[in-house]
């Protein structure tokens, strides 16, 4: 099937930026943004964040309650029944809370539905049994979010509490449980909402482990193996806190110390030097299933409890002879399923495919939906007929939301569930004819044509000139891939095909040698081959869509392309070519690093600005005394706030510390009325405009620092042509008179009180109707992280002072090594780290006489006494500093409004 090509764009000013201060490449600056990381902490923690940054589990709501049953339970020696989903994901997770609470000293049991006789979630009779032999305590495992009869009728019947850990979409009745920890419940605090359930548990294991003695707190790390494959399994992104515990649990499960596992990796045959997501995916993943679509899911746990090599050795060949039965009845169902559509050619004519037969197994209907939504590229579904009902799997394509699709047709179903691209449901049989009505009219009205149409994604377009073995290696960054960071994928027009043959067993691979701009490559397109056009030949001249990988050969590596789709030179593609940078920002001084101005807020400034006049500062980078006209200068031109009449300057909307802020802040800016939006940096005024316009709400950025960009922006906005404009404190008294603001929106909390203030008299001045306060928790971790980049503490002194004499030892000149300082304090943690950081770490190294300033800078030989750090005046006005605006930070964050509000 033909596909369509579809560069991504990153904006070119963010792109500069990320290139600059991640010190990275100009196509990875590209490829974080289009995996959505518009913030420079969370690109920087993609990068080199550790364990140590996962969200605190105790955020998740509902997550203290459970902590204190749980353990109350565990202390009482009360019955534990761990109900898990019967897939990859819910046997991991199911496998990690049993051993946990065994670990615990608890009294747990599990229990697994099955999927041929029960089929998913939470059902009444295992739970009556439950209550008949004693079980206090029921906790779920990636099931039971919808289960909201069956726990009251547990409440209701004095039967278990139940503690609900799903990961699943919330409905809109939530079940009467004791604990209900769901990241994605609408009043859950939680900053990440894509766990797997897997992740759920472990987050649950996180909290009771914090509850025990010191040493054994860390022991949750053990479960990385399962969590690792159990996140994979599930399919969900590989963003955030889901790539970090793949990261660190991909190693753990290459070694791991499981019986069980160990025999299910040597049944794949995956040698532990290789294991990565693909063989996850396509190797453990498919056994675990393959024993829950076939047959009894719970041997998959017995397997991973299992203590015994010899008899985890046996389980695991049950699962791996369920695993060639279900692709032997996956097949039979694939070639039924084709059947169907012969005999009845309308059916195809259909925007998704249902088709119900009572020769469809149950268990292997959602994978044969996906291989033909694949191949028909539509959704699918397939129901399983069994009497005078059936059981439904469905899978999407990109951009249509399956479980929205079934919630549209709820009144033709028993019950339904799922997430965007994959769903399960029954119905009555009877029922199959006007579902099918129901769906093929909320089709007509939310699937347009164009999504019908294929699409390859490409990450950028680039020469085979810029496809270094130095640029393969930095994308190596980017490890682990998977759903949400897929592996990148670039785009070369106008190569020429010097040599061309079929390769594999049974030749349905190409093999490819082409040449473009002087430089020669190897290509392998891996089942492309007898899909290409028949055109393309030796000699003619082609686009390529490729991923750049490294072939090892006789212990030499060497750049290949590992080819993705490839079309005729003629095709008419839009693939726009890569154009020189251009400077977006004001003709820079000497010495001075737009970059890094950028990328600092309004209040560094203010901090420069102050420790510059402190005699005798030094070190300070050049850049930071050669900004624009000082934001404080500019924000104290606004005319104070009006004794009478105005006062604040409107209406305020308290909406401090609440979930869901960028949602929250597309329905401020989607109504009538103009809105400006207060960030605190000049790069996020970018960025928020960009995550806008991606949600569906125009908006443009303001400041002065993007001068090219403002003049258009700022007329639109005057004209009422344009309803957002994101900007930040130090810039709103540059928006000129006349601009009718009905909504001024404090997207992030300023650093200090004399920014505070001004927000509120420039609101007073320009008659804003609605104040919205919109920032939380997360602004002040931001703000945590620039003070700890402007005042670094005696431990980051420590580290830094180390990493310079190692690069003193290698006659590395500070300068030098500045790139490698800064990538060795993002990984340890100091997202904000910049070259302001190693500045002012120099001036307490020369104020403690660790480093001399002659011609050159150099560091002094270690004192043989330890120093104490308090003796550099530059350390204690850090310090003080940072205390005193945490604590103004805390204070604004959680006092009630009339104490916060200027008057």
């Amino acid at each position: 099937m033909n596909k369509k090509w579809v560069v991504k764009e990153a904006n070119p000013i963010l792109k500069q930026i990320f290139a600059q201060q991640l010190n990275v490449s100009p196509l990875l600056a590209q490829l974080l943004l289009n995996r959505g990381l518009f913030s420079l902490a969370e690109a920087a923690k993609f990068l080199y964040a550790g364990l140590s940054c996962l969200p605190d589990p105790g955020l998740l709501k509902d997550m203290d309650r459970a902590v204190e049953r749980v353990l109350r339970a565990v202390r009482r020696r009360e019955k534990i029944l761990v109900y898990g989903d019967y897939d990859a994901d819910g046997i991991t997770g199911t496998t990690l809370l049993v051993h946990l609470l065994k670990r615990l000293g608890g009294t747990v049991e599990f229990y697994i539905p099955h999927r041929l006789r029960e089929g998913y979630g939470l059902h009444l009779e295992p739970v009556k049994r439950a209550a008949a032999l004693g079980f206090a305590l029921i906790i779920t495992v990636d099931c039971g979010i919808s289960g909201a009869d069956v726990v009251a009728w547990a409440k209701n019947s004095q039967g278990p509490d139940f503690i609900i850990t799903d990961h699943h979409q919330v409905p809109a009745r939530l079940p009467p449980a004791l604990a209900v920890i769901n990241p994605k419940r609408d009043d859950c605090p939680y900053p990440f909402k894509d766990l797997a359930g897997v992740g759920v548990a472990l987050k649950l294991a996180q909290a009771l482990l914090r509850e025990t003695p010191a040493p054994d707190r860390p022991a949750w790390q053990d479960y990385l193996d399962l969590t690792c494959l159990g996140t994979v399994a599930d399919l969900v992104p590989l963003l955030g806190e889901n790539r970090l515990l793949v990261k660190h649990g991909l190693p753990r499960l290459a070694r791991t110390g499981r019986p069980g596992l160990k025999a299910l990796l040597n049944i794949t045959g995956c040698p532990e030097e290789k294991l990565a997501t693909r063989e996850i995916g396509f190797g453990l993943a498919p056994r675990l299933n393959a024993i829950g679509r076939m047959g009894d899911a719970g041997q998959a746990v017995k397997l991973l409890l299992c203590p015994d090599p010899e008899t985890a050795g046996e389980i695991a060949a049950e699962l791996e002879k369920a695993n060639q039965q279900r692709q032997e009845e996956e097949q039979r169902v694939f070639n039924e399923a084709l059947q169907i559509l012969a005999e009845d050619p309308r059916l195809k004519e259909a925007k998704i495919l249902l088709l119900a037969s009572e020769a469809f197994h149950p268990g292997v209907t959602g994978i044969v939906a996906s291989r033909l939504a694949e191949m028909f590229y539509r959704p699918v579904m397939l129901v399983s007929l069994e009497g005078e009902q059936g059981k439904g799997s469905g899978r999407s394509i990109p951009g249509f939301h399956l479980y929205h699709a079934l919630f549209h047709c709820r009144q033709h179903l028993l019950s339904y569930g799922g997430h965007a691209q994959a769903a399960g449901f029954t119905l009555k049989a009877s029922e199959l004819n006007n579902f099918r009505q129901s769906l093929s009219s909320y089709a007509l009205a939310n699937l347009p044509e164009d999504l019908l149409v294929p699409q390859l994604e490409l990450d950028a377009v680039a020469s085979l000139t810029e496809i270094s073995e130095q640029l393969v290696k930095e994308l190596e960054l980017l490890i682990p891939f998977g759903a949400g960071n897929p592996e990148p994928v670039l785009g070369c027009p106008a190569a020429t095909i010097l040599r061309l043959r079929e390769v594999g067993r049974e030749g349905n691979h190409l093999k490819v040698f082409v040449k473009e701009n002087g430089v020669f490559r190897d290509g392998i397109g891996f089942r492309l081959a007898g899909l290409v056009a028949p055109e393309i030949t030796e000699g003619k001249t082609v686009h390529l869509a490729f991923t750049p990988v490294l072939d090892e050969y006789n212990g030499k590596a060497r750049v290949q392309l590992e080819l993705k789709d490839i079309c005729p030179g003629e095709s008419s593609l839009d693939l726009p070519l890569e154009k020189p940078a251009t400077d977006n920002f004001p003709s820079p001084q000497k010495g001075f690093c737009p970059a890094a101005f950028a990328s600092l807020p309004d209040f560094a400034r203010f901090w420069f600005e102050n420790y510059a006049r402190f005699p005798g500062r030094i070190f300070l980078p050049i850049w930071s005394r050669s900004f624009p006209a000082a934001s404080r200068e500019a924000a104290a031109s606004i005319s104070p706030i009006p004794k009478t009449g105005g006062g604040k300057g409107g209406k305020i909307e308290d909406l401090r510390n609440l979930p869901g802020k960028l949602s929250r802040l597309a329905n401020l800016t989607a109504g009538s009325g103009s809105a400006v939006i207060v960030v605190n940096c000049p790069y996020q005024t970018v960025a928020l405009a960009e995550r806008l316009d991606g949600a569906g709400s125009r908006a443009a950025f303001f400041h002065p620092s993007f001068q090219a960009e403002n003049g258009d922006s700022l007329d639109c906005f005057r004209q009422g042509k344009l309803p957002a404009l994101v900007t930040t404190t130090g810039s709103l008294a540059q928006i000129p008179p006349g601009s009718k603001i009905e909504r001024l929106i404090i997207y992030h909390l300023p650093f200090d009180r004399e920014e505070w203030r001004s927000i509120f008299r420039y609101a007073a001045n320009a008659g804003v109707a609605e104040i919205y306060l919109l920032f939380g928790q997360a602004d002040r971790q931001a703000m945590e992280h620039y003070l700890a980049s402007l005042a670094p503490d005696r431990d980051c002194l420590a580290y830094l002072y180390i990493l310079m004499q190692h690069c003193r030892a290698k006659n590395k000149s500070i300068a030098d090594s500045l790139p490698e300082l800064l990538n060795a304090l993002r990984r340890r943690g100091l997202f904000w780290a910049g070259e302001h950081t190693v500045s002012i770490a120099l001036a307490v190294f020369y104020e403690l006489g660790l480093l001399k300033k002659d011609r050159q800078i150099y560091l002094t030989p270690a004192p043989a006494k330890k120093l104490n750090v308090r003796h550099s005046p530059t350390f204690n006005w850090g310090e003080k500093t940072k205390e005193e605006n945490l604590r103004w930070y805390g204070h604004v964050l959680h006092a009630p409004l009339k104490e916060i509000i200027p008057g």
